[in-house]
C-alpha cells in the first residue's frame, strides 16, 4: 500500500499562492500601462518631429532667356525689387514693394499650384522684371555693394509677408509715377477689384517722369490708328474720375485711353491732343498704367514719415498684411 505524504505547513504553501495572485492582479496591468505609455510616447515624439520638419522651401522657376531659373522665394523678391524699383528709394519704399513682388507670385502661382509651392513667371513687364546678380552689378556698378545691401535689407526684413483681401492675396498692380491719383482697375482693364480703387497720389509730382510731351508726325498717327487726315480733326474726349482719358474719338474711329497708349507706346492714360500743322502733339501726366501702388509716390510717402504699412494700405484699400506661412 503506498502511503502519500502531505506537507506539514499547508498555512505555508496557502500564502504563496495569495501572493502569485497578488502579483497577477496589480503587476500585470500596470506592465501593460507602461507598454501602452512608451506607445504613446513614441507617437508623441514622432508627431513632434514631424511637426519640426519644415515646410518645402517656396520654389519660383524663371523664364529667362528661354532657360529656366530655379530660385528660393526671397532670392527671386530680391531680384525683381532691384529692378523694378530703383535702389536709391527710401527704405520703407523697398519694403512695401519687396511685399508687392511676393505677393505678386504667391497670387500669380495659385493659378496653377493650389498647395503654393512652385511657381513659373517670365523674367519681363508681363509679369515681373528680374535680374540676375550678375546684371545688377553691371546696372549698378559702384554702388552694388551698397544698393545689394539695402535691397536684402528691406527683403529680410519683410520675409514671408503678403497682402491678403478678406483672407485671400490680392493682385499687387503697381507703376512707376501716378498723375496725382492712382485709377480704378475697372476704368482700365475690365473688371473691378474692391482693393484697387483710385486714391490721391500728390507725393508723384517730384517724379522725372511727371510730365512728358510726345510728338509724332501726322502720317505716322494716321497709319498707326487707321485714321483719315479728316478724322484727326474731329477729337472728342471723355475722361476718368482720376484725370485719365476714359475714350477718345477721331471722327467714327473710337479708342479708350488704354487702347491709344498702347497703340502710340504712350507714357500713361493721362493724354491731351493736340494738332499742330503736320504734326500730332500727345501731353501726358503720369508714367505706367496708374493702377495700384505707384513707386514715386510710395518713395515720397516715405520721406514724409511713412512707413511701409502705411504705403501699402494706401494704395491698397482695405487689405491686410500677414504671412505666407500662415496662410498655407
Amino acid at each position: 500500500m503506498t502511503i502519500r505524504h502531505f506537507s506539514k505547513h499547508p498555512a505555508k504553501k496557502y500564502s504563496r499562492f495569495v501572493f502569485l495572485l497578488f502579483l497577477s492582479i496589480y503587476l500585470i496591468p500596470a506592465v501593460v500601462i507602461l507598454l501602452a505609455s512608451e506607445e504613446t510616447t513614441s507617437s508623441v515624439t514622432s508627431l513632434s518631429q514631424a511637426q519640426a520638419t519644415p515646410e518645402p522651401e517656396y520654389s519660383v522657376t524663371v523664364l529667362k532667356d528661354n532657360q529656366k531659373k530655379q530660385l528660393d522665394l526671397e532670392s527671386y523678391v530680391f531680384g525683381v525689387v532691384a529692378s523694378e524699383m530703383p535702389a536709391s528709394f527710401h527704405i520703407e519704399a523697398l519694403k512695401a514693394q519687396a511685399i508687392a513682388a511676393r505677393t505678386y507670385i504667391v497670387h500669380h502661382s495659385l493659378k496653377n499650384d493650389p498647395q503654393m509651392k512652385e511657381s513659373y513667371v517670365t523674367d519681363t513687364v508681363s509679369d515681373q522684371v528680374y535680374k540676375t546678380d550678375e546684371e545688377l552689378q553691371a546696372l549698378w556698378q559702384d554702388n552694388y555693394e551698397t544698393y545689394r545691401n539695402r535691397i536684402s535689407e528691406a527683403v529680410e526684413a519683410t520675409r514671408d509677408q503678403i497682402l491678403v483681401y478678406q483672407e485671400e492675396p490680392i493682385f499687387p498692380a503697381f507703376f512707376s509715377t501716378s498723375n496725382g491719383y492712382t485709377e480704378n482697375a475697372e476704368d482700365y482693364w475690365t473688371n473691378p477689384l474692391p482693393y484697387l480703387v483710385s486714391v490721391e497720389s500728390p507725393w508723384d509730382k517730384t517724379s522725372p517722369k511727371f510730365t512728358e510731351h510726345v510728338t509724332f508726325k501726322k502720317a505716322e498717327v494716321m497709319e498707326q490708328l487707321k485714321l483719315t487726315e479728316d478724322a484727326l480733326l474731329m477729337i472728342r474726349t471723355v475722361y476718368t474720375d482720376s484725370g485719365r482719358l476714359k475714350w477718345i474719338a477721331f471722327g467714327q474711329s473710337i479708342f479708350t485711353g488704354r487702347e491709344l497708349r498702347e497703340a502710340l507706346g504712350l507714357p500713361s492714360s493721362d493724354i491731351t491732343v493736340k494738332v499742330v500743322e503736320a504734326e500730332v502733339v500727345f501731353q501726358t501726366k503720369g508714367y505706367g498704367h496708374g493702377v495700384g501702388m505707384s513707386q514715386y509716390g510710395a518713395d515720397g510717402m516715405a520721406k514724409d514719415g511713412y512707413t511701409h504699412v502705411d504705403i501699402l494700405k494706401h494704395y491698397y484699400q482695405g487689405v491686410d498684411i500677414t504671412s505666407l506661412s500662415n496662410l498655407r
